[in-house]
């Protein structure tokens, strides 16, 4: 009986310390649960400020000092992995992954009347938009990533410029279709004028002969969609300020098209497809034009416009002008990757030649060969240019986005590709050197997107400094040649449109 007693006795025992270990468990759980909830509390209410960065500041008053001084961060995006293990901050991957997908998501549906405000929408330059939320994906390149990185800073940092409006000199779109009688031909005239030096994505003289009817038009269903692109552009950039009767060919173009174009393919669709999408992010519809500039790529890559053929019945001008349209379509591709943040174009598989400095009377549907190079400015020069420098800025930009903040060395090695683009120009490229308007605005433009890839590249130095609140000196190459060049380009653009 004692012996059934005592066994008695340490089975109860037994229980009772079952108990206590599932109650200790229970409460472990709990605290690991609270714990758990506070971080995803802290994480929405202290964004720009890990809780354990908070809790290592605790034990050392230097850090305390500096978290009350710089208690914000920049995007991950533009943290290197050594800045990320010593601050406590997460990198771009983690933060990509903690992300709602659902935030990438975008709407552009809306019409294209600009006097409302961007907070929920994006530029077409990536760059008056400090929410991203529901505008795509943007990633550290872009120029919401600065702004969002900016506008994390504390108040002492932000000058007191007041609040920037997007609706300067915009017109609503209640006052944009006006009755007002307006030429076409003198649309026409300012996409040549203004846009094909930039851009030489046609043939002047092919296309004012097929709009007199002296070429046949396209018969692929291509021609009202390229027709009324140019006109839409050609009054979008002209001096109809007061109108926005671009909308009225944009519509005609946009009705003209449907899915059954991914059923063809053609140089003119390739052509047109890609003024629809730069027309659409100049209009602030980035995405839907990134969209458009995919097909657009893709329908070139099917028609083998990527590629060089030399065979005896594919003519020199035909050549020549696939050249252009390819290229140009490379160039704007590349430069909204990078104005976005976006992966880069890749020119694996292309065997395409540039094409030569020529002007579009040089060129001749029936000429056998093509003329030598002219040594001044020509339609193509810009082109040329363009070409060699989205070349540098896809390098660039794989650099950044594989490492967010690379090593001076490599970034030094980037700009001096920069540096050498800019001293190999033609020598009426030059800065000092004006020429005529159907030229000058295309080298400025050229000249500022340069100045723009050397602030992007070493952009994340300075950022980098200004989040660890370190002393920038002259002596840091990286941040001083961002600074230095911000104020170039801004004195350039500002000297131009004084001189206007």
């Amino acid at each position: 009986m004692n012996a059934s007693v005592a066994k008695f006795v340490a089975l109860q025992k037994n229980d009772a310390q079952i108990v206590f270990e599932m109650q200790r468990l229970a409460k472990i759980k709990g605290y690991e649960n609270l714990v758990a909830d506070n971080k995803r509390a802290w994480s929405i209410h202290v964004p720009n400020l890990t809780l354990e960065a908070a809790l290592a500041g605790l034990n050392d008053q230097s850090a305390r000092q500096a978290d009350v001084q710089v208690p914000s961060r920049p995007p991950p995006s533009l943290v290197s992995p050594s800045s990320v293990e010593s601050l406590g901050l997460r990198s771009e991957s983690v933060h990509s992954a903690q992300s709602d997908p659902g935030d990438y998501e975008f709407d552009e549906s809306h019409g294209f009347d600009e006097s409302h405000g961007f907070d929920e929408l994006i530029d077409g330059m990536g760059f008056l938009t400090a929410k991203s939320c529901r505008s795509g994906y943007t990633g550290p390149t872009s120029g919401i990533a600065a702004l969002g990185f900016l506008r994390s800073l504390p108040s002492e940092y932000h000058a007191d410029t007041g609040l920037i409006t997007n609706n300067i000199g915009q017109t609503p779109l209640s006052q944009a279709l006006t009755d007002e009688f307006v030429d076409v031909d003198d649309m026409i005239n300012d996409y040549f004028l203004l846009y094909h030096p930039a851009y030489p994505l046609l043939h002047e003289g092919l296309f004012r002969a097929r709009v007199l009817g002296a070429v046949p038009k396209p018969r692929d269903g291509s021609w009202p969609l390229l027709y009324n692109m140019v006109v839409a552009v050609g009054a979008f950039v002209g001096g109809l300020t007061d109108t926005n009767t671009d909308l009225r060919y944009y519509k005609v173009a946009k009705e003209s098209i449907s899915l059954s174009l991914l059923e063809k393919g053609s140089i003119c669709y390739v052509q047109g497809l890609t003024l629809m999408a730069n027309y659409l992010q100049k209009r602030n519809k980035p995405n839907a034009g990134f969209a458009m500039i995919g097909i657009a790529w893709s329908m070139a890559l099917s028609i083998g416009l990527h590629r060089e053929f030399e065979n005896s019945s594919t003519s020199a001008y035909t050549m020549e002008i696939r050249r252009r349209a390819w290229w140009t379509l490379f160039v704007f591709v590349s430069g909204h990757q990078l104005t976005f943040g976006r992966p880069p174009a890749s020119l694996i598989g292309i065997n395409l030649r540039p094409p030569l400095n020529l002007d579009d009377k040089d060129l001749a549907v029936d000429m056998i060969s093509l003329p030598s190079e002219r040594e001044g400015p020509a339609t193509a020069t810009s082109l040329i240019a363009q070409i060699k420098l989205a070349s540098i800025g896809n390098a660039v930009q794989a650099e950044l986005l594989t490492h967010q903040v690379p090593a001076l060395e490599t970034a030094l090695r980037l700009d001096e590709g920069i540096a050498k683009w800019l001293a190999d120009l033609p020598r009426f490229y030059d800065p000092a050197v004006s020429l005529s308007a159907r030229f000058d605005l295309a080298k400025r433009v050229l000249i500022w997107r340069s100045y723009h890839l050397r602030i992007v590249l070493f952009r994340p130095f300075l950022f980098r400094a200004v989040t660890r609140n370190a002393p920038i000196s002259p002596d840091d190459n990286g941040i001083q040649t961002c600074v230095d060049t911000a104020n170039t380009c801004v004195t350039s653009v500002h000297e131009y449109v004084m001189n206007l």
